[in-house]
């Protein structure tokens, strides 16, 4: 690579006057041994296609808050692209699938395909969280797709969050998603299943949630019909937020299984009567919640605007089927290069601007 190719990729674009932005560059032997150079140009680059038609947000529940668990979880390797995956190649005498959407993979690398995602954008008023959804706050690059907070608009909540949803149902299968959450107090990095009253159905909910102020720490939920199952807190032997890593859940009609890094890390217990049965929409988002009940799970609000959450990939692969998942295009990262990228966070958030992490290659 050419030191013109090396700059132009450290690059970052900041915020700045109207018709203006500052480009700006890490550059080493300043003061503390790192700095910025900053150029002001302009005009800014293009926004981001509007993609906000569509429903707003159905209101949800307050989530429930697992008690902790002391265990780490020790997830050992990801298995070969092309290994089998437990549970997916067959199906339970009987199987009747349910209606929705078939297999996809998407990188977000290009954008979020019209078609089959939509961004939110809208008010969230009497509700548990303390933003609303702003499609600013969803960015796209060559390492996928960042969800930002950021200030409130006139007249909303104190801040804004990032969300994307999928504009089709899905049903039994397996759900992958190569995320990085955010590690700020005070935040919520999410992917799941949802749907409910807002769209004719009843509350059915499968969660994979990262707390800020916690990210050696994930945690898994389900709803039926508006009723928590056996949710749960499981330890990490890694701290989530300096790369990205594999995350996923098999969904059965019997019971749903969560996967780190490719690895069985929670099961819902066996004869589980309240496994969802109805389709949802995908979701990916960051929010923060009102009130001490929040606080005491997510953590007191300590983070910044341009504090974000990175999804690399996100996947989907119907019961009894096979296909193409993240799997399949996921490198677990190296040691050393997690250890980087944490070093580099808190200057590179200076620029408002996510940066990912090595890229999914």
């Amino acid at each position: 690579m050419t030191d013109r190719e090396s700059l132009a990729r450290a690059a970052v674009w900041m915020p700045g006057p109207p018709g203006i932005r500052w480009l700006a560059w890490p550059a080493a032997g300043l003061a503390g041994g790192a700095g910025i150079i900053v150029l002001a140009i302009g005009p800014p680059p293009p926004a981001p296609p509007d993609l906000s038609a569509g429903l707003p947000e159905p209101v949800r529940p307050e989530p429930v808050v697992p008690e902790p668990d002391a265990a780490p979880v020790e997830p050992d390797a990801t298995p070969l692209p092309g290994e089998p995956r437990p549970g997916l190649a067959s199906v339970p005498p009987g199987y009747v699938p349910l209606p929705g959407g078939q297999g996809f993979i998407s990188l977000f690398g290009n954008g979020p395909e019209p078609v089959n995602w939509h961004v939110s954008d809208h008010a969230m008023k009497d509700h548990f969280m303390a933003n609303d959804w702003s499609r600013e706050n969803v960015v796209f690059s060559s390492g996928g797709m960042a969800l930002e907070m950021r200030g409130g608009r006139p007249g909303g909540q104190a801040w804004t969050g990032g969300e994307v949803q999928s504009t089709r149902t899905y049903g039994y299968g397996r759900y992958e998603v190569l995320m990085r959450p955010s590690p700020e107090s005070g935040l919520i990095s999410a992917f799941f299943t949802y749907t409910g009253p807002y769209f004719g159905h009843p509350h059915d909910e499968i969660d994979i949630e990262f707390t800020g102020k916690d990210t050696r720490a994930v945690e898994f939920n389900y709803f039926r019909d508006g009723k928590t199952g056996a949710h749960k807190r499981l330890g990490l032997p890694f701290d989530a937020a300096d790369a990205l890593h594999l995350y996923a859940f098999d969904w059965h009609p019997d019971r749903i299984a969560w996967y780190i890094d490719g690895e069985l890390v929670y099961e819902t217990p066996a004869g589980e009567r309240g496994i969802p049965r109805t389709s949802g929409k995908i979701y990916m988002n960051i929010w923060t919640g009102h009130g001490p009940n929040m606080r005491s799970w997510h953590g007191e609000p300590a983070f910044l605007p341009g504090a974000s959450a990175e999804y690399g990939c996100v996947s989907f692969t119907p019961l009894g089927e096979s296909g193409r998942s993240c799997a399949d295009i996921y490198l677990k990262p190296p040691g050393l290069a997690a250890r980087v990228a944490r070093r580099l966070r808190p200057f590179l958030r200076l620029s408002g601007r996510p940066q990912s992490s090595e890229p999914v290659r």
